[in-house]
């Protein structure tokens, strides 16, 4: 297994989606954690008012953006080496 099968396998078990490979890199994707609009939206339906805490829920999650990173041959090959 090369390093850079070994570092998508390591972004893989942290919940990240491998999205291309090729020999010299490969794209990972994941969604960004739950923000500060979520969890509101969560303390105020359940503490406060139903409706509004919904509305900041939906609104939460639809605000979430999509992580992405590319990690080339030759920073897996580091990675890999630095845990050696």
């Amino acid at each position: 297994m090369t390093a850079l099968q070994q570092v998508a396998n390591l972004y893989v078990a942290q919940g990240w989606t491998i999205t291309s490979m090729t020999p010299d890199q490969f794209t990972a994707t994941r969604k960004a954690p739950l923000g500060i609009v979520f969890w509101g939206g969560v303390v105020v339906g359940l503490f406060v008012f139903v409706l509004p805490g919904i509305f900041f829920l939906v609104v939460g999650l639809a605000m979430r953006k999509t992580e992405s990173i590319v990690v080339t041959k030759a920073q897996a090959e580091a990675q890999v080496g630095n845990k050696q």
